[in-house]
């Protein structure tokens, strides 16, 4: 990793208080120049990070490992010092279920029991309950149905197409 690795910054970008440009007086050409900007250096940035990231996983991940397992764990956090920096060493995990299993298991069950450990969810698809025409089960799903809307999104269309 070379030492220049910092993207240089934009001369021309800084956004301060009333006295200069503000966001709210800045042309939308102006406002896209600084988006494609951004957006390239934040690419950068991540970029960085990830080299960054992937020589700590090389140099310390065999003794993080080690630690935690001593540990008797197969996840969890360990933190190393060097040079008196502290580098944190996070191992997630993520629990995943087999639906089709889970569903036999809870056919075997009494009510109480399912209800106490499986959280049940029952959703319809957006694209069946569309293709629904009977209109008594249409009126019933609708009833069931809340539709929230997202708060608008707004981007720039690309120039690179």
């Amino acid at each position: 990793m070379s030492l220049n690795m910092l993207p240089p910054k934009p001369n021309n970008m800084k956004l301060k208080k009333k006295t200069e440009k503000t966001l709210d007086t800045i042309s939308v050409v102006r406002l896209r120049e600084i988006h494609d900007e951004l957006v390239d250096r934040a690419a950068s940035a991540k970029k960085q990070i990830d080299e960054i990231k992937a020589e700590l996983l090389l140099r310390y991940k065999d003794e993080a490992l080690h630690e935690i397992f001593a540990r008797g764990k197969e996840h969890g956090e360990h933190t190393i010092e060097k040079d008196g920096v502290k580098i944190v060493c996070e191992v997630g995990h993520k629990v995943t279920w087999d639906t089709d299993k889970l569903k036999a298991i809870a056919a075997t069950l009494n009510s109480e029991t399912v209800q106490r450990l499986l959280k049940v969810t029952i959703t319809v698809p957006e694209r069946v309950y569309q293709s629904v025409t009977e209109k008594d089960l249409l009126d019933k799903l609708t009833d069931a149905r809340t539709v929230k809307y997202e708060s608008p999104k707004f981007s720039f269309q690309s120039t690179k197409d």
